[in-house]
């Protein structure tokens, strides 16, 4: 008599384990937001891309307004590190959470409908298009400085120019996000359960091209990171002759401060978005399972997050690197930070000519 309770019990406690299970399981299946990470990880993500998002704000913010409310400041060249603190708010205030929500979440939780559509292609379409701002604008920023040093021109970019130089930089940049207008897309899955049948849906990109995703994975690799590589160089190699020739002390030593702005400038850049543009690549030749980064897995997710986070530094160092070379920048902002007034309409009141002609810049 014992053994048959005990079997009895047995199997009532199975039969309520296995309820418990289909009763979680259709919770997780019914559920709006489905979480593919543990809650405490997919905190802990979202504080490090809410610290990210903070300062690099910060950083960009002040850029943006040291070049409004400086007189000195307002120069051609500095539009473009104006227009690229935009293009790096904007990337970590609303790519860079498009990108948390799809490594956070197993399932696209804005539905099918037409926002939710396209929603999910600018998930796909916002984060690359921005990357790519930064990257021309990286590379208007260097050529700039490299016109005003190589040919000892005084005089600055021409304002149509300037505008010119930035309408490429963003036509360029969606052009080369323009494949994922076409391939992010919302597919529904029915999930026969029970006696019901659930629908699920899932954002990702939809390659109708044999190994499109790899090309496209190639390309951003060469234009996101050994272009700019090979244009800054090579402005660098120029510049260097022009030091070689320079006979002023003061006009070597700037020379020697844009040297080393440019060196900065691709070393920084490049070991942010390298490891991303790597495992990007991996993932489409499907060689991620041998390194552990299976995106299925919770590690595989949590080392992608982690290397968009590095690339995402990128737009946090920006207004350093250029506020630290910058002798304008680091005075106004020694004046925010210190809260001083001092007049800042005479930063870049120096009008030397010659070699040195940086003074719109003031490195």
């Amino acid at each position: 008599m014992p053994d048959n309770v005990t079997k009895i019990l047995d199997k009532l406690a199975s039969i309520a384990a296995n309820q418990a299970l289909e009763d979680y399981q259709l919770k997780e299946l019914t559920s709006s937001l489905s979480l593919a990470l543990p809650s405490g990880l997919a905190l802990f993500l979202a504080l490090m891309y809410m610290l990210t998002a903070i300062v690099g704000l910060v950083g960009n913010c002040m850029v943006i307004v040291a070049v409004v409310r400086t007189p000195s400041l307002r120069t051609e060249s500095n539009a473009y590190i104006a227009v690229l603190a935009i293009s790096d708010c904007l990337l970590v205030s609303l790519a860079s959470p498009a990108t948390l929500l799809q490594i956070s979440t197993s399932s696209w939780i804005l539905g099918r409908g037409v926002f939710g559509r396209l929603m999910c292609v600018m998930t796909g379409f916002s984060p690359i298009f921005l990357t790519f701002m930064s990257t021309f604008l990286i590379i208007c920023i260097s050529l700039d400085r490299h016109r005003i040093i190589v040919h000892s021109s005084n005089k600055a970019s021409k304002s149509l120019r300037t505008k010119l130089a930035v309408v490429c930089c963003a036509a360029m940049a969606g052009l080369c996000a323009l494949p994922m207008t076409f391939t992010m897309k919302v597919v529904t899955h029915d999930i026969p359960f029970g006696g019901q049948v659930l629908e699920r849906n899932y954002c990702g990109e939809h390659w109708d091209i044999p190994h499109g995703r790899l090309c496209y994975s190639i390309v951003i690799f060469g234009v996101q990171l050994v272009l700019p590589s090979l244009i800054i160089s090579l402005a660098h190699c120029s510049i260097n002759r022009r030091l070689k020739t320079a006979n002023i002390q003061r006009s070597k030593l700037r020379l020697y401060k844009t040297q080393r702005l440019l060196i900065t400038v691709i070393i920084v850049f490049t070991l942010s978005w390298l490891p991303l543009n790597i495992i990007n690549i991996l993932l489409d030749l499907r060689l991620d399972h041998l390194f552990g980064l299976d995106m299925q897995h919770t590690s595989g997710r949590v080392v992608f997050a982690l290397f968009h986070l590095i690339g995402m530094s990128s737009s946090v160092s920006n207004p350093i690197i250029y506020g630290y070379f910058n002798k304008g920048f680091r005075k106004v902002f020694r004046r925010y930070v210190t809260g001083s007034r001092t007049p800042t309409a005479n930063i870049n009141s120096n009008t030397n000519k010659g070699v040195a002609c940086l003074v719109e810049t003031k490195f």
